[in-house]
């Protein structure tokens, strides 16, 4: 029987994609905006990550590299919510 366990380096990678797309929620409405545009600049990034590991072009360590750096460049510019959606 084949092992399914998820590898050490692929669940550093899919750590680093959760957190790259833990994007809070802003506190006021005129933020929103801000917040759906950090989620779509940091989602296409991931797409285009998840594409080079799919098309053999990089391997998960860079790519696990590519997310961090990219969280470290995109930060978070609004006050968000302490409460969160489900307040």
């Amino acid at each position: 029987m084949p092992d399914d366990s998820v590898t050490p380096a692929t669940r550093d990678f899919l750590t680093a994609i959760m957190a790259v797309l833990d994007v809070p929620v802003a506190a006021r409405g005129e933020d929103a905006s801000k917040a759906q545009a950090l989620l779509k600049e940091r989602t296409l990034m991931v797409r285009v990550v998840i594409g080079t590991l799919i098309d053999g072009t990089t391997t998960l360590g860079p790519a696990t590299e590519i997310v961090r750096r990219e969280l470290e460049k995109t930060p978070v510019t609004y006050e968000p919510d302490e409460q969160g959606p489900d307040a």
